[in-house]
């Protein structure tokens, strides 16, 4: 009896050690995380991570940021007031995410959240949110701004290595060869693609991101490295994963290794559209990613917003945006007119213009004629080109904001 029992006893504990553990960080409540986090409770806003490990058990979780001077590594972020100020992890482009077991190998981790995948590592094998593989510490590189409610990490018996798990085989890429294409077919969840074309051109660029024209349509290459400027022409094709974000179309993870550079310094014209056209239903289908211009508009505030300020003509309203936050210490003139350049993005449906740098923010010209006689005396003259000139001959020119003829 006391031999059966022993046995049993035994057989129990390799059973025991023979299953992995489990250990989940929730990020959705952080103040039971190790160490508490509080996070703020004013929308749109986050704690700093830079400085904090979080640790349960035998692992840890650590984020380092990327080198440039900008650069944040991950932030205790509330979301909006109407996603009733719910919490979430947020990790940002360059900065780096490192899981470390002192004890039993990490053999699986699954990122939950809303964006989860825009990560990469060289140990293991990650896939669409999830890793697996054996070791000690698995260090992922982030490419792509993560939202993450939750990191679930499986350790193995024993410290054990387990064998190395062989990728599954993956269907070949779609090829699309026209922007159109991309539009019918991106999805939210992604899929790879190969895009090839010819004589695209480089419309406007924030940080790496990059916005081109096929001649018809527009669309968006969503922060990857690459040394493309305003004006290029570009040739070849590119292997990317094709997103819808919220209804905008976007090329995600972009290799640039076949695209060519054909022609630089190309003239990049905004399409000039007006508050009326960006406000109406359609505005967004006819118009995602192009860029524009809108001249002639006021705004309702004197600064912007949690990165928005309306712009307004008596008529309509459509938001203008400044994601990069270039624009954080600008103090508009309600009482003066403003040209902007920006490109067309748009917010549950309806079109708003997103600024790609300050020099999209300028006073506006005037526009009508104030007098039809010799200007004499004046101090600022432009002619109708808009470039500055020193004395004005014969013809229309804009003297000290007016638009006067010169006999």
């Amino acid at each position: 009896m006391k031999k059966t029992l022993l046995t049993l006893v035994m057989m129990v504990a390799c059973f025991a050690t023979a299953f992995a553990g489990e250990v989940i960080f929730d990020f959705t409540n952080p103040q039971a995380l190790t160490p508490s986090i509080t996070p703020s409770e004013e929308p749109s806003t986050g704690v700093d991570l830079s400085a904090t490990p979080f640790t349960n058990g035998a692992v840890s979780i650590s984020f380092v940021k990327g080198s440039a001077e900008n650069d944040l590594a991950a932030r205790i972020w509330t979301n909006t007031a109407a996603k009733n100020l719910s919490k979430e992890l947020r990790a940002y482009k360059n900065s780096t995410i490192t899981i470390t077991t002192t004890n039993e190998n990490i053999t699986s981790i699954v990122f939950t959240g809303k964006k989860n995948s825009s990560m990469t590592t060289a140990e293991g094998v990650f896939s669409k949110g999830e890793w697996t593989g054996s070791d000690k510490s698995v260090t992922f590189n982030v490419t792509g701004t993560l939202n993450i409610e939750n990191i679930k990490i499986v350790l193995g018996a024993g410290g054990e290595v387990n064998p190395e798990p062989q990728p599954e085989p993956q269907p070949e890429a779609t090829v699309y060869s026209t922007i159109a294409e991309l539009k019918k077919n991106a999805v939210k969840d992604g899929a790879d693609i190969v895009y090839e074309f010819k004589d695209l051109l480089v419309t406007g660029k924030a940080g790496d991101d990059i916005y081109v024209t096929d001649g018809n349509e527009a669309t968006l290459f969503y922060g990857s490295a690459n040394t493309l400027n305003v004006g290029d022409k570009i040739s070849g094709k590119v292997k990317a994963l094709l997103v819808s974000y919220w209804g905008l179309t976007e090329l995600k993870n972009v290799v640039y290794d076949d695209v060519k550079v054909v022609s630089s310094n190309n003239v990049v014209t905004p399409l000039t559209l007006t508050l009326a056209d960006l406000a109406a239903k359609d505005a967004f289908a006819k118009y995602e990613s192009v860029l524009v211009t809108v001249k002639g508009i006021k705004v309702d505030a004197t600064a912007f917003d949690n990165f928005n300020i309306n712009m307004v003509d008596g008529t309509s309203k459509v938001t203008l945006r400044d994601n990069e936050k270039q624009m954080a210490d600008f103090k508009f003139d309600m009482n003066k007119s403003y040209d902007v350049v920006g490109v067309v993005g748009q917010f549950k449906g309806y079109a708003q213009v997103n600024l790609l740098n300050a020099e999209g923010i300028q006073e506006a010209t005037a526009t009508g004629i104030e007098g039809v006689e010799a200007a004499e005396g004046a101090q600022v003259i432009y002619d109708l080109s808009g470039r500055r000139v020193a004395k004005a001959v014969k013809g229309l020119y804009i003297i000290n904001g007016k638009k006067v003829y010169v006999k």
